[in-house]
């Protein structure tokens, strides 16, 4: 019933400067040239996936629809029992009107069940991502400053390496260039920043959830 936290895809087209860095962790070197404008990318699927505050939020929202789900679960069980005993007309010491009623309760059941869950997860999950925008928003215009980045780019690639060259992906990026937008096709050394926001961010937080040891991962 949860879904794990999505991860947004933006693009836009500037011009692209490439930055001159040892690696992706620093930026290093003489200030730009007078009309230089500094930019970065950042993989916002990636950054969210290594952020430990969105991780606890994905675990809290999993622990608070457990008992939900263990229900539905064991009806769904039941569903497929008494389904095989209306058709092999083997109702043990029930009619087959009773297990009939146990069908429908259970159905109805399962509905209510998904539509808490529905409910549940997408006002806390709207809130999260409010929050976790917040977060990086933050976070991408300290690490810039720091850093002396005029423009920060998000984009979305898979986290797994592996996946980035797979059809899917490819095929999203042509949909993506066809309908007007833009992907970033090629990046110098240095120019994704998504390795030092997330630092960024995880100092912060595990700072913050030290100062509140009370606090439940992923409540509110």
């Amino acid at each position: 019933m949860t879904r794990s936290l999505v991860c947004l895809t933006f693009a836009s087209l500037l011009g692209l400067t490439s930055l001159a860095a040892a690696d992706q962790k620093k930026f290093s070197g003489p200030p730009a040239a007078r009309g230089t404008t500094r930019i970065a990318t950042i993989n916002l699927g990636q950054v969210i996936a290594d952020y430990d505050k969105a991780r606890d939020f994905k675990n809290g929202m999993a622990s608070n629809l457990k008992q939900m789900q263990e229900e539905a679960k064991r009806l769904q069980q039941n569903l497929n029992t008494w389904q095989m005993a209306v058709q092999k007309g083997e109702f043990g010491d029930s009619t087959r009107e009773q297990v009939e009623e146990k069908i429908i309760a259970a159905r109805r059941r399962l509905e209510d069940l998904n539509r808490m869950a529905q409910n549940r997860v997408g006002k806390t999950q709207q809130a999260y991502l409010e929050e976790l925008w917040r977060d990086i928003d933050v976070a991408v215009k300290e690490y810039s400053a720091k850093h002396g980045i005029d423009l920060v780019i998000a984009y979305g690639d898979p986290v797994r390496k592996e996946d980035a060259m797979k059809f899917l992906n490819l095929d999203r990026k042509l949909r993506t260039v066809d309908q007007g937008g833009v992907v970033p096709f090629f990046m110098g050394t240095g120019v994704d920043i998504s390795h030092g926001v997330t630092e960024m961010l995880n100092q912060k937080y595990r700072e913050a959830r030290a100062n509140t040891p009370n606090r439940e991962a992923g409540s509110r």
